[in-house]
């Protein structure tokens, strides 16, 4: 059945991925060269989608910073930095950060300008069903209007009983930029479902 559910999954994505105006996408320096990344609060920088595949091993989020975290051994579980790290946001703050590297937020959303359809696929299978998985997928609509998804799913049994973690993130996007440039839309919703049991220390 979950063999099943993957060939479904990855027939959909290249039948998406197709190019419908016929031309040829198979040059990656041409594929590569076509897809900008922008931010809106720098909205007139594109930056180049990076296709490398360095640290392509450090798919844990508390190894993929400068510094690592520390966190409870299982993929998903509560992280804290092993470096003083201040505070981002000017105000109020709760202080409940212990998950902040599994979740999307709004200043992490990409905005793509592709010229033609790009899909990103990863997927890691560790010990204890230890998985985590990600895909991104965007493609123009019309040359001024983009739209996509980033959806990013960890999971992980755990060595010890009530140790495991089910996180599951959607974030979905769309990016309109006027024909003549004087305006952009930006708009984006992001899901985020994170569940870890606890096993009391």
């Amino acid at each position: 059945m979950i063999l099943v559910r993957g060939i479904i999954l990855i027939g959909a994505l290249a039948l998406f991925s197709q190019d419908c105006l016929g031309h040829d996408t198979s040059s990656v320096k041409r594929y590569a060269a076509d897809i900008r990344l922008a931010s809106p609060s720098f909205s007139d920088t594109l930056v180049p989608v990076d296709t490398s595949i360095k640290h392509f091993h450090r798919y844990n989020p508390a190894y993929r910073g400068y510094f690592d975290q520390l966190f409870l051994g299982n993929l998903g579980t509560a992280h804290k930095p092993l470096v003083y790290q201040p505070a981002r946001q000017i105000g109020f703050d709760p202080g409940f950060h212990q998950f902040d590297l599994y979740r999307f937020d709004a200043e992490g959303v990409k905005y793509y300008d592709a010229k033609s359809p790009f899909t990103s696929l990863f997927y890691v299978l560790g010990l204890q069903q230890e998985q985590f998985f990600q895909v991104t997928h965007t493609q123009n609509i019309t040359p001024d209007f983009n739209v996509g998804f980033d959806y990013q799913r960890l999971s992980a049994g755990g060595f010890y009983k009530n140790q495991s973690t089910d996180n599951a993130n959607l974030n979905a996007f769309l990016w309109y930029a006027a024909p003549k440039k004087p305006y952009n839309l930006w708009a984006g919703y992001i899901y985020n479902k994170i569940r870890v049991a606890e096993n009391g220390g």
